[in-house]
């Protein structure tokens, strides 16, 4: 799935003990290749940014609504969370927190991310009226019901 909002934070506790096991994210693919899931993993080298004496981590996923904002130059990160056996032998722990606008901010496609001769490919939407339509959406509910 994708979130609906800005961005999401992910605030994983304890990365050197792989408590990210199971956390993937959809690669879209490109330059001909398909598209495919991919383990958010922190490797020796990825841990060496995160302080010594520190053992979590941020993760940062763009939303669909960024993507709207955007006129699709920053995609939603498409992720979702397996069991594998080695979830089991530790416990898990993440925060996450989503960053949305206020509810009457309307949301409009940049015009910077708009080529010139172009039209936005969304119209503008109030934040309200845009996390509604998620929530329908998410529910198979079709719109104008």
């Amino acid at each position: 799935h994708t979130d609906f909002g800005i961005f999401t934070f992910l605030f994983i506790d304890d990365v050197a003990r792989e408590s990210s096991v199971g956390l993937q994210i959809k690669h879209p693919g490109g330059d001909g290749g398909d598209p495919h899931w991919q383990d958010v993993t922190f490797d020796k080298d990825s841990l060496n940014w995160i302080q010594k004496d520190a053992t979590a981590a941020l993760v940062v996923n763009t939303g669909a609504l960024m993507a709207r904002w955007t006129n699709d130059v920053w995609t939603a990160t498409a992720h979702r969370v397996i069991v594998s056996p080695q979830a089991f032998s530790s416990h898990r722990y993440s925060i996450a927190m989503f960053l949305d606008p206020d509810k009457e901010t309307v949301v409009s496609v940049h015009d910077k991310f708009v080529p010139e001769g172009e039209e936005p490919r969304y119209g503008d939407i109030r934040s309200l009226d845009y996390l509604m339509m998620k929530l329908r959406e998410a529910q198979g509910v079709k719109q104008g019901s």
